[in-house]
């Protein structure tokens, strides 16, 4: 069997073998080419270290999903690599938009267990660089900021002791498959994918072809520049409003946050903006249901001058808002807090 240096040293590049040699590392492999050449790669690269796999099948497609299932752990068989196998139901009567979000937080719910089960310090998916394109053109389709335009994060804090990584970011499809002919690995393909009722599907099977072929040759490496440019002035901001954080916080539990509203006179609205976004960054609070009139909300609350108590405000997901004399009282689930600064 043949081997591809190139991708292995481009993805050794993006994430040194040094960082992850000595720690359990958890792959969430679907299947797909992408989660197939990644855990490859990662054992190629290293065939000592501790990985582990972990396959979620979200039960949308009985047969097909069962296959993807024995295919992945035949792979593990073959790499001397144990898995880990979850299982999903898709609930009945969901529109596709809700049930991608459902199966998402699903699958990194499951993703989170097991890493912390098995002792990893670091859960790795497939997500490329067109995947990459894909998030930042379908997040300006809907409507976004900056951290929209920045697209997915490298590295993204789970919990504590857990740390998301993105390491296929600076490598595309196209390099994937590359890669995968060369060492003559097969892999899956779900079907789901051509689903173009999904608006994720229909981007990248109609609309980046066309952009590409009418209006702007190159559109995928153009998106990117952009997501790079808006993550540097995302990452800038984000480090002010943690700093806001750190003078207004009064206090922090699994469930409950306490802003002291006097520590925020005289900030820009939008700033306070950002540190509402990195309380529910450190409680691990979902933030895909939060949109710009709930953290404008929220910045208005703490924003007033007025002192007396207010109204419950009731925000998404059993998270609730109450201004108390000069703080800020936020409630909500406990979900595994992380440090606000990640």
């Amino acid at each position: 069997m043949s081997s591809n240096p190139v991708f292995e040293q481009k993805l050794a590049a993006t994430w040194p073998t040094d960082r992850w040699a000595e720690v359990g590392v958890l792959v969430a492999v679907s299947g797909g080419p992408d989660s197939v050449a990644l855990v490859h790669a990662l054992r190629r690269l290293n065939p000592q270290a501790s990985l582990t796999v972990a396959h979620f099948n979200h039960g949308w497609r009985p047969e097909a999903g069962l296959a993807d299932q024995r295919f992945v752990e035949g792979l593990c068989d073959s790499l001397g690599t144990a898995c880990q196998v979850g299982k999903g139901e898709s609930p009945p009567g969901e529109s596709p938009g809700s049930r991608e979000a459902a199966a998402r937080e699903a699958r990194y719910a499951f993703l989170l267990e097991v890493a912390h089960r098995v002792g990893a310090r670091y859960v790795v998916t497939g997500h490329t660089a067109d995947d990459q394109a894909e998030t930042i053109l379908h997040h300006i389709l809907r409507g976004t900021g900056l951290a929209g335009l920045a697209g997915m994060r490298r590295v993204r804090v789970l919990s504590p002791a857990v740390s998301l990584v993105r390491p296929l970011l600076g490598l595309g499809r196209a390099e994937v498959l590359e890669y995968l002919h060369a060492i003559g690995q097969d892999f899956r393909q779900d079907e789901t994918n051509a689903d173009t009722s999904l608006t994720r599907n229909r981007i990248r099977r109609e609309l980046l072809p066309l952009l590409e072929r009418d209006y702007a040759p190159g559109v995928v490496e153009a998106l990117l520049r952009l997501g790079n440019v808006a993550g540097d002035a995302q990452r800038l901001i984000e480090s002010q409003a943690e700093a806001l954080l750190d003078r207004a916080l009064v206090v922090r539990d699994p469930r409950r946050v306490e802003i002291d509203c006097r520590a925020l006179d005289g900030t820009d609205r939008h700033l306070v903006r950002e540190m509402f976004v990195a309380v529910w960054r450190g409680q691990n609070w979902p933030r895909q249901a939060m949109g710009l009139h709930e953290w404008n909300q929220l910045a208005e609350l703490a924003l007033t001058e007025e002192a007396n108590p207010t109204p419950l405000q009731q925000l998404p997901l059993a998270i609730s808002a109450r201004r108390q004399e000069a703080r800020l009282v936020l409630s909500g689930p406990a979900r595994n807090c992380g440090p606000f600064h990640a």
